[in-house]
């Protein structure tokens, strides 16, 4: 079984499905367009346009061409000009490439002087999704080539002339706005994501810091034509229980009367109690419900007047119920919702005996009072944050072209190596919004 905590994946029906929308709603805008080659002085030629006539797709298999291009950056393919170290990044950063490719693209040469010609191309791009030093999930373009069947000259032109503009295009107008934030908030650190393509899949996993993630197996019963995201019980204990120090003890008063031979006095007790951890797990059937136990440390000061005082102190457990929301920041995100079944293990030392079962009173009415006060503090606390559900803008023109996910649903993914995560994922969905000035 793989060693990894979180992931976030895709398929290429999915990436397909954002490409097909982009396509329908900004074909004109990102689609076609028109390039100067004037200072290039490839004789006669003006300019180049272009109509990518039908959708793109995109093919999620590492990419030769990626691979090729990033040795040549190094060197060449003669393995003797770059060292073992160098290859094993490229190696690395090529299980997590793919292409881009588009059949048909037509393309018109304008010229200074004498009739355009109008031909066919193809086009491949070679793509790598890479992780930043924070865990950000971007992709890179590696190389971009056009292909006229038959033709190398016109493909050399194509590509001296065109393939450069498009290149920039997709880097700076496409590519830079996709941004995947990594799974993991606040002082829960995780690994850089191991990227991997393969399969007709993309995935990327990573791990609590300092492990650093092995990759998931690509095949198998992820989820189909969605994007998802999805954390396992560790990490996300782990997030949860960074949030337990912000949540305030509970401070409490008891008393009761008492008679002991001639003497009548009241027994007080001050008590707090704080929450200390807590551990949650599955509810099967249910996958937006998370239920487990709270630890909860207590302390009590005893005293009668006149008679002595006592101080007693231990942990006390409790079933903690939690509900897996998406907010409204399209945040996977628990709830603490409740507890109940408070148990206690209260340690008083050198207590007289007929104090005994005024300890059992005590401990009857902390359970009452605690239960609904400490409910009530963990309900008035924000949903801890697992995982952010990707969107982002794309300027298109005085347009938004706005990138995200439709029907986002929670759910339990049982992953092709035997773990259980808990997950949320979505269809692909594209909106344009008017800018109003």
């Amino acid at each position: 079984m793989a060693i990894y905590n979180g992931v976030v994946g895709l398929d290429e029906a999915t990436l397909n499905g954002f490409i097909q929308a982009s396509y329908e709603l900004a074909r004109a805008e990102i689609y076609r367009g028109s390039v100067s080659v004037v200072n290039l002085h490839l004789g006669p030629l003006t300019s180049i346009e272009y109509d990518i006539t039908e959708v793109p797709r995109v093919v999620l298999t590492p990419s030769s061409l990626f691979r090729e291009t990033q040795l040549v950056a190094l060197g060449g393919p003669d393995p003797a000009t770059y060292g073992r170290e160098l290859k094993n990044l490229v190696e690395t950063a090529s299980k997590a490439s793919f292409d881009l490719i588009a059949d048909h693209v037509v393309v018109d040469l304008r010229y200074s002087g004498q009739d355009d010609t109008k031909l066919e191309a193809s086009l491949r791009a070679s793509l790598a999704v890479i992780a930043d030093s924070g865990g950000i999930l971007t992709p890179q373009l590696a190389k971009l080539v056009l292909t006229v069947p038959n033709e190398p000259m016109l493909s050399d032109i194509l590509n001296k002339g065109l393939a450069p503009y498009l290149q920039e295009y997709l880097k700076s107008t496409i590519l830079t706005p996709i941004k995947i934030p990594p799974l993991g908030y606040g002082k829960v650190f995780v690994s850089p994501p191991t990227v991997t393509t393969g399969q007709g899949r993309l995935l990327a996993t990573t791990a609590i810091a300092p492990t650093i993630a092995e990759a998931a197996p690509l095949g198998g019963a992820w989820p189909v034509g969605k994007m998802f995201v999805g954390v396992d019980l560790t990490l996300l204990n782990e997030l949860v229980n960074q949030f337990v120090p912000a949540v305030k003890p509970v401070d409490g008063t008891w008393s009761k009367t008492f008679k002991l031979w001639f003497i009548q006095s009241t027994l007080k007790a001050d008590y707090r109690a704080t929450v200390r951890s807590v551990s949650l797990d599955f509810v099967p059937g249910q996958p937006d419900q998370l239920r487990g136990i709270a630890t909860i440390d207590t302390y009590v000061h005893l005293y009668a007047k006149n008679i002595g005082s006592w101080t007693g102190s231990g942990p006390a457990t409790a079933t903690v119920q939690a509900q897996v929301v998406v907010g409204a920041d399209r945040d996977l995100a628990v709830k603490l919702v409740g507890l109940g079944d408070l148990s206690f293990k209260l340690d008083f030392h050198n207590t007289p005996g007929w104090i005994d079962k005024e300890v059992g009173n005590l401990i009857t009415a902390m359970r009452m009072m605690l239960a609904p006060n400490l409910t009530s503090i963990l309900a008035m606390q924000p949903p801890i944050k697992l995982a952010a559900i990707p969107s982002f803008p794309l300027a298109v023109g005085d347009e938004t072209l706005a990138i995200g996910l439709k029907g986002v649903s929670v759910a339990a993914l049982s992953t092709p190596d035997g773990k259980m995560l808990l997950g949320a994922s979505g269809t692909p969905d594209m909106q344009m919004i008017s800018i109003i000035n």
